[in-house]
C-alpha cells in the first residue's frame, strides 16, 4: 500500500476542498512596536465561492488580513485574538505575496513551481506536466533551470503565480497579483484567475478595482485604522468611487542633466547585450517614463542612469547628484524609524523642513515606527519621500505607484510633478496608465531590446564537474579540507596542501567570478589570522613567529578553501533531494533547511543592492579605516536583519503551498548515484591525501 497519491486522486482530493467559506469573528492583529492593533476587530462572513476584492487605503491592513485568513501569521511575531475558521489541515491555500521575491522557495524556476505538487505527494511522472501547464497559464517563459533570483519583478510575479496555479488551491489569496505586469500580461493573468474563480474562494488585494470588473463580485472595504468599513456589491462600489486626477500643468524643458547616446546595456550578470542603441535624455522640469513589457530591461536602464552599472558601449552622461528608489522599497530603507529615514542622507540639508513631505506622503502616523513594520505602500511612500528630501538633480523611480491606493497614488504623483516643476529631472519606470499619462516623454524600451541569443549563437556550455555529480559527494569534497588541515604541521606542508584546491577550482565553476567571490573572504581571513598570530607572539622580527603564523594561515586555507569552492557547485535544492531520498533523514527539516540555504543565497544580491543605495544616498564608506569598519558593521547588521525577516517570509511562502501539512512528500527529481560519483570520492580522498603525504615527506 503506497502513500503516494495518483494524479487523479490528487485532483479529486483538491477538488473536494474547493470553495471554502471564510468565517472571521472578533479578530485583531497587533505588532510589538504599536500600541493599537494594526488590524481589527474584524467580523467577516463570506460564503464558499465568494470572489472578493479587499480594498482600503495604503497601510489599512489588507495584506495582514489575507495572511490571517490563510493562517499564515507567525504567533511569535503577532498578537492574535479572535477566530478564523478557514485554516485547518484540509484547506489548500494559495497565497501570492505583495513582493514576488517573498514567494520564492527554490533555486530554479522549475523546482519552485514544483514545490506545491511535491508537498501534495503528486507522483514524479505527473509533476512536470503540472509545472509546464502552470507555466503556460501564467505566461511564464523563462527556462525551468533558470535561477529564481535573476529576473525582473514582473517575471518573478508570473513565477509566483505559476507556483500557486500548480497547487490547485481551494482558497486563493492574491496580494497585488498584476501590479508589476504589462497590460497584455496582466490581462492574461486576470483571465486565468477568472477561469479559476468559478469554483474557488478568491480574495484579491488591488488598488485598481476597475481592472477586476466581471471577475469579482464583492468588496470588503477597510478603514485607514484597519477596521471593517463596509461590504459592498462590486458594481455599487465602483459607482461610489470618485475619479482621481492630477492637476494639469505646462512643462518647461530645462537643461539636460543625464543622457545616453547609442548606448548598449549588458544583461544582468552576463556578457550578452540586452539593450542596443539607446538614445535618450532627462531634462530638468521633465518627467520621462520608461515603459515596455515585463522583463524588457526597464530596471536595467534605470541602473545605468543611476551610474550603478557600466554600459557595454556608447555614451552616458550623468549629473552630480542622483536619487534612485529600486522596485522593492525595502532595499532603500536603512534607518530605525521613519522619521530618521527622511534625514538619513547627509545630502538632506540640516535645516530642511520636511513637514510638507510628511503631509503629502501621509507619513505622520508611522514616523516613530520601524520602516520594516510598515505596509508595502507605506514603505514605498517613505522611500520616495526620503529620495525627494535629498533634493537630487536626477530622480529615478522604479514602479513608484505599486501598492498605493488611488488617493495616495495621486498625492505621490503630484509630489513627483512638483519636484519636476522645481527643476528636478525625473525618470520613472512604470506600467501604470496614470503615470504614463503625466509623462512629458515616453521611452519605449522594447524598441531597443536585442533579441535573445539562439542556441546556435550561444553554444551550450559544458557544465563544471562538481555540478554533475551527486550533491552528497560534492558535500563530501567540501568537508574533506577539514581532515586535510589536520596534517598541516609546517608552512611547506600547508603550501603543498593547497594543490587540491587549485585542481578543484575549474571543476567547481566555468566562470572566474563565483570562484573569486568565494575565495577572497577566505584569503582575507587567512591574512588576518597571520596578523593576529604575529601580534600574540610579538614576533614581527622573529623567524619562528613568522613560521608559525604562516602555518596557521595556510592551515585555515587548506581547511576552508575546498568547501568555499565547492559551494559554487552545490545546488541546495538538489542537495536537499539527496539528503531526503538517499540518507532518509526526516523530510521536513531537510526541505526547510535547504529552502533557507536558497534564501541565504540571496544575501549576495541583497548586499550589492543595499550598497548601491547607500552609495547614492551618501552613506557609503569614506577613505578612513574607521569609516570602512563602521560601514561594514552597518551592512552586516542590515544583512542579519534581512536574514531574520526572510525566515518569516520563507515560512509563510512554504506553508502557503502545502508544506505546513506535508508529513510526506514526493520529489520532482530523483536523486541517484552514478559512476562519475566515484571520481568525486577520489577527489575527496585527494584533498585529504595530499597534505597527509606532504606531512610524511616533509614533516
Amino acid at each position: 500500500m503506497t502513500d503516494v497519491l495518483t494524479h487523479a486522486d490528487h485532483v479529486d482530493e483538491v477538488s473536494s476542498r474547493r470553495a471554502v467559506p471564510v468565517d472571521v469573528e472578533g479578530m485583531t492583529v497587533g505588532v510589538p512596536d504599536r500600541d493599537e492593533p494594526i488590524l481589527g476587530p474584524i467580523d467577516l462572513h463570506l460564503g464558499a465561492g465568494s470572489r472578493v476584492l479587499v480594498s482600503g487605503p495604503s497601510g489599512a491592513g489588507k495584506t495582514t488580513l489575507l495572511h490571517a485568513i490563510g493562517g499564515l501569521l507567525e504567533e511569535e511575531s503577532y498578537d492574535l485574538t479572535g477566530r478564523v475558521n478557514t485554516w485547518s489541515g484540509d484547506v489548500n491555500v494559495g497565497l501570492l505575496q505583495q513582493e514576488p521575491i517573498h514567494s520564492v522557495v527554490a533555486a530554479t524556476c522549475g523546482r519552485d513551481i514544483a514545490f506545491g505538487p511535491e508537498n501534495h505527494r503528486v507522483p514524479r511522472e505527473d509533476i512536470w506536466p503540472i509545472v509546464e501547464d502552470s507555466q503556460r497559464r501564467a505566461r511564464f517563459t523563462m527556462p525551468m533551470d533558470h535561477s529564481t533570483t535573476k529576473m525582473s519583478g514582473g517575471q518573478m510575479q508570473r513565477l509566483a503565480i505559476a507556483g500557486i496555479l500548480a497547487t490547485n488551491p481551494g482558497l486563493l489569496l492574491l496580494d497585488e497579483p498584476i501590479s508589476m505586469l504589462d497590460e497584455e500580461s496582466a490581462t492574461a493573468i486576470r483571465d486565468e484567475i477568472a477561469r479559476m474563480a468559478h469554483d474557488r474562494t478568491v480574495l484579491v488585494v488591488d488598488h485598481h478595482p476597475d481592472q477586476w470588473r466581471g471577475v469579482l463580485d464583492q468588496v470588503v472595504e477597510l478603514t485607514d485604522h484597519g477596521t471593517l468599513k463596509k461590504i459592498w456589491d462590486f458594481e455599487d462600489f465602483l459607482d461610489s468611487r470618485e475619479a482621481t486626477s492630477l492637476p494639469s500643468h505646462t512643462s518647461t524643458a530645462g537643461e539636460v542633466v543625464a543622457s545616453t547616446s547609442s548606448l548598449d546595456a549588458h544583461r544582468p550578470q552576463s556578457d550578452d547585450v540586452l539593450l542596443g542603441g539607446v538614445t535618450m535624455s532627462a531634462r530638468r522640469g521633465h518627467i520621462t517614463v520608461v515603459s515596455g513589457p515585463s522583463g524588457v530591461g526597464k530596471s536595467t536602464l534605470l541602473r545605468l542612469l543611476a551610474g550603478l552599472d557600466v554600459p557595454a558601449s556608447g555614451e552616458l552622461t550623468l549629473p552630480d547628484q542622483t536619487a534612485w528608489v529600486p522596485q522593492n522599497p525595502e532595499n532603500y530603507l536603512v534607518a530605525r524609524t521613519a522619521a530618521d529615514e527622511l534625514f538619513a542622507s547627509p545630502m538632506v540639508p540640516e535645516d530642511a523642513d520636511l513637514r510638507d513631505l510628511v503631509r503629502t506622503f501621509g507619513l505622520k502616523s508611522i514616523l516613530d515606527s520601524h520602516p520594516m513594520t510598515c505596509s508595502g505602500g507605506e514603505k514605498r511612500r517613505l522611500a520616495i519621500a526620503a529620495a525627494l528630501a535629498q533634493r537630487p538633480d536626477l530622480l529615478l523611480l522604479d514602479e513608484p505607484t505599486v501598492g498605493l491606493d488611488d488617493d495616495r497614488g495621486a498625492s505621490v504623483l503630484s509630489a513627483i510633478r512638483a519636484a519636476a516643476d522645481s527643476g528636478v529631472a525625473v525618470v520613472v519606470s512604470s506600467h501604470d496608465r496614470q503615470v504614463i499619462a503625466m509623462a512629458d516623454e515616453v521611452v519605449d524600451v522594447a524598441s531597443y531590446r536585442v533579441p535573445d541569443p539562439t542556441p546556435n549563437e550561444r553554444p551550450g556550455e559544458k557544465p563544471a564537474f562538481l555540478t554533475t555529480i551527486n550533491p552528497l559527494v560534492a558535500f563530501l569534497i567540501a568537508i574533506a579540507g577539514i581532515f586535510g588541515s589536520l596534517f598541516v604541521r609546517s608552512p611547506l606542508v600547508g603550501a603543498v596542501g593547497l594543490i587540491p584546491a587549485a585542481v578543484m577550482a575549474p571543476m567547481c565553476s566555468r566562470h572566474v567570478k563565483p570562484l573569486v567571490v568565494r575565495t577572497v573572504p577566505v584569503l582575507i581571513a587567512a591574512v588576518m589570522l597571520v596578523w593576529t598570530t604575529l601580534l600574540l607572539h610579538s614576533g614581527f622580527t622573529d623567524p619562528s613567529a613568522w613560521s608559525e603564523a604562516t602555518r596557521q594561515g595556510l592551515r585555515i586555507l587548506v581547511f576552508v578553501l575546498p568547501g568555499a569552492l565547492a559551494s559554487a557547485a552545490i545546488d541546495p535544492t538538489r542537495l536537499g533531494d539527496a539528503l531526503a531520498q538517499q540518507t532518509h533523514l526526516s523530510q521536513r527539516p531537510v526541505v526547510a533547511s535547504m529552502a533557507g540555504v536558497v534564501r541565504m543565497g540571496h544575501l549576495g544580491d541583497q548586499w550589492h543592492i543595499q550598497s548601491d543605495v547607500r552609495n547614492l544616498r551618501g552613506l557609503g564608506p569614506k577613505r578612513s579605516l574607521s569609516s570602512r569598519i563602521t560601514y561594514l558593521s552597518s551592512m552586516t547588521f542590515a544583512m542579519v536583519l534581512y536574514a531574520m525577516r526572510s525566515s518569516e517570509v520563507l515560512s509563510r511562502a512554504m506553508d502557503s503551498r502545502g508544506f505546513a501539512t506535508a508529513t510526506r512528500r514526493t520529489y520532482a527529481v530523483e536523486s541517484r548515484w552514478r559512476a562519475r560519483d566515484l571520481w568525486g570520492v577520489v577527489l575527496a580522498a585527494f584533498v585529504v591525501a595530499v597534505p597527509a603525504l606532504a606531512a610524511v615527506l616533509f614533516g
